[in-house]
């Protein structure tokens, strides 16, 4: 239902011509972008396979998504994603997936979690990274349950203050031969400062060499000790948020861009909320931990 909208197609057309300008898309992946807003491309003169995937699907604000247990496009859109990564395992390839929606936020339904935690099971080995956006925040959700470690998905911060946040991005390292993500270099804008200069014309800020700009927050390997962003890095460091309220502390801080000195404290309410939130990938799960 939600793939046949009128609207929908129109804007994925759209969005097949201005990606097709950065991506150099085959006959088969402009259809896929036409049809879902998906593709999958192997990234030149590398063993990597990048794999573009519509989460709002799982979004729980959409409200089409509703009607998904009768979607032929959902479920195509579900078996799309499994057999590009299956085709790239038995390439011999690795897959690096984007997404705007992560699956472990709570705004998602607990089915898009259960899928991911499945896909990411069989596949933990073929998929090195997870990289999503959506919540404006700094988060990371492991892939995991009872039996294993499976996966990270990372979440990145976003530009737009929209949510009383600092602008931030980050780059991302990666070994291209391995597909290790090696870590990142987060950065911010200082809003509180920039706004300080506001009684400043643009040629006295530029005299003062006062200009916004973009700085260094942190690295993964200073910031938290990680050689890697692999999922057992991880899952060491959630062990270290256990052990040291400092530590929590600064990742709730950075959660937020550095955008609240209040978050430097943070209490015990706050430190089970990060721990359900960063330990689960579907998000009834998160709602019952953080409800204990």
């Amino acid at each position: 239902y939600y793939g046949q909208l009128p609207l929908y197609k129109e804007v994925t057309q759209q969005l097949a011509q201005y990606w097709q300008k950065w991506v150099n898309f085959t006959d088969v992946a402009m259809e896929t972008v036409k049809r879902s807003a998906c593709y999958s491309v192997v990234i030149p003169n590398t063993n990597l396979k990048l794999v573009s995937f519509n989460a709002n699907y799982g979004y729980d604000v959409n409200f089409y998504s509703y009607l998904n247990d009768i979607n032929v496009d959902y479920f195509l859109l579900l078996d799309w994603l499994v057999l590009e990564v299956d085709i790239a395992e038995k390439a011999g390839q690795k897959v690096l997936i984007i997404a705007h929606v992560p699956p472990g936020d709570t705004s998602t339904q607990p089915s898009y979690g259960e899928f991911y935690l499945n896909l990411t099971k069989r596949y933990g080995s073929t998929i090195v990274g997870h990289l999503t956006g959506h919540t404006h925040n700094d988060e990371f959700e492991l892939v995991q349950d009872e039996y294993g470690v499976y996966g990270v998905v990372m979440v990145a911060p976003s530009v737009t203050p929209y949510t009383n946040n600092n602008p931030a991005f980050r780059i991302y390292t990666m070994d291209l031969i391995t597909g290790t993500l090696l870590g990142y270099h987060q950065y911010f804008l200082n809003l509180t400062k920039a706004n300080g200069w506001t009684h400043l014309s643009p040629a006295e800020m530029a005299a003062l060499k006062q200009v916004p700009s973009f700085e260094l927050s942190y690295t993964t390997a200073l910031e938290y000790g990680l050689e890697d962003l692999t999922p057992h890095s991880y899952a060491a460091l959630i062990e270290r948020f256990e052990k040291y309220e400092d530590l929590i502390s600064t990742y709730n801080y950075n959660k937020h861009s550095k955008s609240h000195e209040a978050d430097k404290n943070c209490d015990m309410t706050c430190q089970r909320n990060i721990l359900c939130a960063v330990q689960n990938i579907i998000s009834s799960n998160i709602l019952a931990c953080e409800a204990v």
